[in-house]
């Protein structure tokens, strides 16, 4: 916290006042499915985006964000009109629209340094992150309070502008309501969101970042959603259903005959429903310490991914197979998908050594050409 706060001083010239910090989540579990209406299983993790502030006497907000402005950027919040390229500015004016618009004064002036210790192309929430930090000093600055149901409701309507249907609650709902290396899992369904007593004494977490940048395939990653909506409406012009993961897989397997406009579409909606069961049956089996299970179907997860939903691509299969051939119990690509990172079950007297792992990270650098970031999250 001192680097950022001797840089916004160098900055601007006054010492911060208020200081936020939102950590970076992983889908364990869910992944393609929260846009559906479905449960997730996320992680949260030690890093994540930090940022300080200081008031300013007239009504602009300066924001500097280390490593991607290359001086502060201004918006006199008098004309709330500016048109941006970048997406963490393009933000700030969507999120301040959004406050305004729902009668909260956020009219004070304001400096703000940000600093993001995850990599934008690590797919682990780097945007929602931004934007909650960035919520949390306005907030701050400005004397106001929400609870995290509108926090998470008003980032993910900040974030549609740009991310469409790719903006969903369960991301920003994770970073407000876990801890650091703590998981939780939410039930868009029900409404419920509740904690996950992981057993990290016996077991860890392997996330493994391919340093490939998902974002390069948006558009296709858009079109797989169009495609699941488009098997909902064809289940739903037959059989009344609020979401597809109000369908077990043996409703599914009862009406996927609905759906038979394209063997395509049929397959997105099978991951859907088939991951959220995933998700379900994971709390049943961390709850009964029956972690072999979960790894098995951390695998299951990344072989539909791969096959039904087609978002992996050759990198993240692979450091998934090749991990589980390292003796992880189960590894599977979280995120959206082609590119991001990976993430493995690994029983903690498994874990593979360094030697083994620089290994594994000089034949990637050599058939991929990049570089692998790896983190092992344990007590």
């Amino acid at each position: 916290m001192k680097p950022l706060k001797k840089k916004h001083y160098d900055l601007y010239g006054t010492e911060a006042k208020c200081e936020a910090f939102t950590p970076s989540v992983i889908t364990l579990l869910g992944t393609h499915t929260d846009y559906a209406g479905g449960s997730t299983l996320n992680l949260t993790l030690k890093d994540g985006v930090t940022g300080v502030s200081s008031p300013r006497t007239d009504r602009v907000i300066s924001l500097f964000f280390i490593a991607f402005d290359q001086a502060p950027f201004t918006l006199d919040l008098e004309h709330l009109d500016k048109e941006e390229e970048q997406a963490h500015h393009t933000m700030l004016i969507g999120l301040i629209k959004k406050l305004v618009h729902e009668g909260y004064d956020v009219s004070r002036g304001m400096d703000i340094t940000l600093r993001s210790d995850i990599k934008k192309e690590s797919d682990t929430g780097f945007s929602s992150a931004v934007l909650m930090t960035i919520l949390r000093l306005l907030l701050k600055q400005n004397d106001l309070d929400l609870n995290d149901e509108k926090k998470a409701r008003y980032l993910s309507h900040v974030q549609r502008e740009p991310f469409g249907v790719l903006a969903t609650i369960t991301e920003p709902l994770s970073m407000l309501k876990s801890k650091p290396l703590s998981i939780l899992y939410i039930n868009q369904k029900e409404g419920k969101n509740s904690p996950v007593d992981f057993d990290f004494d016996m077991y860890s977490l392997l996330v493994v970042d391919s340093n490939r940048a998902p974002e390069l395939s948006m558009n296709t990653i858009i079109k797989r959603m169009e495609q699941v909506k488009k098997g909902y409406d064809a289940i739903n012009a037959k059989r009344s259903i609020d979401t597809l993961c109000n369908l077990d897989s043996d409703t599914f397997n009862q009406l996927k005959m609905l759906i038979d406009s394209s063997p395509l579409i049929k397959k997105r909606v099978e991951h859907v429903v088939f991951e959220n069961d995933r998700t379900e049956q994971a709390l049943e089996v961390i709850s009964k310490n029956e972690y072999y299970l979960l790894g098995d179907l951390f695998t299951q997860s990344h072989t539909s991914l791969k096959e039904l939903m087609e978002v992996s691509c050759e990198e993240l299969d692979y450091i998934a197979s090749n991990l589980v051939k390292k003796g992880a119990l189960g590894a599977k690509m979280t995120g959206m998908g082609f590119g991001g990172s990976v993430v493995a079950l690994f029983e903690n007297d498994a874990l593979p050594s360094e030697i083994h792992m620089n290994d594994f990270t000089k034949r990637y650098n050599k058939r991929f050409h990049k570089t692998l970031s790896i983190k092992t999250i344990k007590k």
